[in-house]
């Protein structure tokens, strides 16, 4: 799978290795497979505007993510993360802000693959997908 992270923060450091891995993981837990992904990583302004734009949401979101498509050369999704939300969430969540990044990156892969989280039993499904990709990700040193 080819990843294209492109960072639109204001300089902040992430491992771009472990955005990589997690979305790896993630595709191998769900059986599935992506060709290309494009991940972009924004701040709370950048997320806003594009909340407001293609969700109508005036706020803003930890992901958003559209879903694979397919076309006859490559299967491809696109993923947005929020690092400030990352780092916001981490301690609730009991994780590090890398965790979290590891855990938004797989919630994000995971809707791309068409896994809804809009009720309980999505939600559940998706975070128990996503502490699994965290186990995995711990296992190598994350």
């Amino acid at each position: 799978m080819s990843v294209e992270i492109t960072d639109l923060t204001s300089g902040r450091q992430v491992d771009r290795g472990l955005i990589t891995a997690a979305a790896e993981a993630t595709l191998g837990l769900a059986a599935r497979q992506l060709d290309e992904l494009s991940l972009v990583l924004l701040e709370d302004e950048a997320m806003t505007k594009l909340n407001l734009r293609l969700l109508h949401r005036d706020e803003p979101t930890d992901v958003i993510a559209f879903e694979a498509e397919e076309d006859p050369d490559a299967v491809r999704a696109e993923i947005y993360v929020n690092l400030d939300a990352a780092n916001r969430q981490a301690a609730e969540y009991g994780h590090t802000p890398a965790e979290e990044l590891a855990f938004l990156v797989a919630h994000g892969v995971l809707h791309a693959l068409a896994y809804d989280d809009a009720d309980d039993a999505g939600r559940e499904a998706m975070f128990a997908l996503q502490e699994q990709v965290l186990a995995a990700l711990r296992e190598v040193g994350l």
